[in-house]
Parts: C-alpha cells; structure tokens; sequence
C-alpha cells in the first residue's frame, strides 16, 4: 500500500497488487498526482486535483475523484471511475466498467465489451456533455443527462442518449458503427399543456439524433408503448450545407394537438420508412 503525504505526487507501483493513494489526508483539496500502477491488480485514488493515473496490466480499479482527470485502464478488465470534472478515461483492450461522473468527459472503451455511463446517479443540474466511445467490442453506453455524442464503434452495441429528455433543448447524437446495434429510445408519457401566462412554456421532449441507423441490421428499443402509437414524419436535415432526408419518430398526440407539440423520439437521418420490425417493444 503506498499513501502520499501532501503536495503533488508522483507514484509508480511497480509489479505486484499495490493500493496506491494520491492524496489520501485531504479529499477536499488535493493536488495534481501521477500515478502508475504498473503489473498487477491495482486500486488507485486520486482524490481531488488534476490527476493522471495509470492501471498498467492488470485488473485495476481506478478512482479519480474530484478534478480534471486523465484515467487509462491499460491492459486488463478495470473499473474506472472520474468524479466531478473533465475527465479523460480510457479503458484497455479488455471489458471495462467506466463511470464519468459529474462533468463534461470524454469515455473511450477502446477494446473489449465495455460498460460506460456519462453521469450516473447524477441530477440533471450536475450533468454534463459528454463524448463516449465504445470501441471494438460489444458496448452498453449511456450518456446520462446532458448533450451527448455517443459512438459504439465495432460490435454489438446498446446506445442510450439519457434520461433528460423533457429538459433537454438539444438532441444527443448516437452512431451506432459497425455490426447490429440497438438504439434504446426514452418515452417519457409527455403531455402538451396549454401555456398559462407567467409560467414558462414546456416544449416537447426533442429526442435523439440517430446518424448510420441501418435497416435490416439495427433495430430500436421502446418501452411503454406500441408500435400502433408510432407517428412517422419525412424531414429534411441540413448536414454540412447538404439537405438529407431523415425522419422523425414521434409519439402520436391525441386528438387536436398538433404534431408539431408531439413528443420526439428520434430524428434518424437518411432514412425515409419504418415498420413494427425495426423495432423491439418491451426491452432485451
């Protein structure tokens, strides 16, 4: 076990299952440490500060805390996880477990079947714009709360834009890559109030920005309603200076609402028509 006392740290593991600690007698503060876990099994804090800490081989657990981090799982299966701040977290070319936290990050799973949340258990104020990567390998990434870009990469992935969706005021954008992806879509059962002066105005849900959806390969995720309560509206985007014919998936409002106030699922560019079986209802 190695424990820093105060002041910016430089600390190297080397081989063996170390328990290394950045700056264990003040998590408030902090300081800026450079941590290398090297071979072996590895739990690693950073506390508070501007860290960058390092796994090596190994199945690691990483902890940044507090501050603008930099994580790197290395090589083996490692949980990482950053805290409130910027974060920059990489996983290895094995599964990892990655938690942004509060912030703005950016998540990279690189290699192996990843797990990766942009803000877990974080409220909506806290939230950040995150970029997460998933990699080669078969991903579950979700973006949390906030305006998020998030790319599977190869394999099988499930791509989740969040849970934000009736304070969000713009879309996330979700590129599934290569190989079957599921693209799981919030319906949050949203309901059209007439404006009552001196009260804001609350504005539909805007959905997701689907860019490669592909049909016959991927296939969407809904829950809480059916197919039948589906609407389909032919749009045009404009995608670096081109008009792209897209649509937008919509919940059907009831009657004399117009579909300008319905709630937005998706907008999925490039794609003209939809049926029940390019979706699965329920979950997987």
């Amino acid at each position: 076990m190695g424990i820093s006392p105060s002041g910016a740290d430089s600390i190297v593991g080397g081989e063996g299952n170390d328990t290394l600690y950045g700056e264990a007698n003040d998590t408030i503060q902090g300081f800026n440490d450079t941590i290398r876990g090297e071979a072996g099994d590895d739990k690693i804090y950073g506390y508070g500060g501007d860290d960058s800490l390092s796994g090596g081989d190994g199945v690691d657990y990483i902890d940044g805390g507090d501050g603008n981090d930099i994580l790197d799982g290395g090589t083996g299966s490692s949980t990482l996880l950053g805290g409130a701040g910027l974060e920059t977290i990489r996983g290895g070319i094995e599964g990892d477990y990655i938690d942004g936290g509060e912030g703005n990050d950016n998540l990279s799973g690189l290699g192996g079947n990843d797990t990766i949340y942009g803000d877990v258990g974080v409220a909506v104020s806290l939230a950040g714009n995150d970029i997460l990567n998933g990699g080669v390998g078969d991903d579950f990434l979700d973006g949390g709360a906030g305006v998020d870009r998030i790319i599977g990469g190869a394999g099988f992935d499930v791509l989740f834009g969040g849970e934000d969706a009736e304070t969000q005021t713009a879309r996330d954008t979700l590129t599934g890559g290569a190989d079957t992806d599921y693209f799981q879509l919030l319906y949050t059962a949203f309901v059209p109030e007439p404006p009552v002066i001196g009260e804001p105005i609350v504005s539909p849900p805007v959905g997701d920005y689907i860019v490669d959806f592909v049909k016959g390969t991927d296939l969407f995720l809904v829950e809480g309603i059916t197919f039948e309560q589906l609407g389909f509206q032919n749009i045009s985007l404009t995608v670096g200076g081109v008009a792209t014919p897209s649509t937008r998936i919509y919940v059907k409002p009831e009657a004399g609402i117009p579909i300008a106030q319905a709630e937005t699922l998706a907008v999925v560019q490039g794609v003209r028509q939809f049926n029940a079986s390019h979706f699965i209802f329920g979950g997987i």
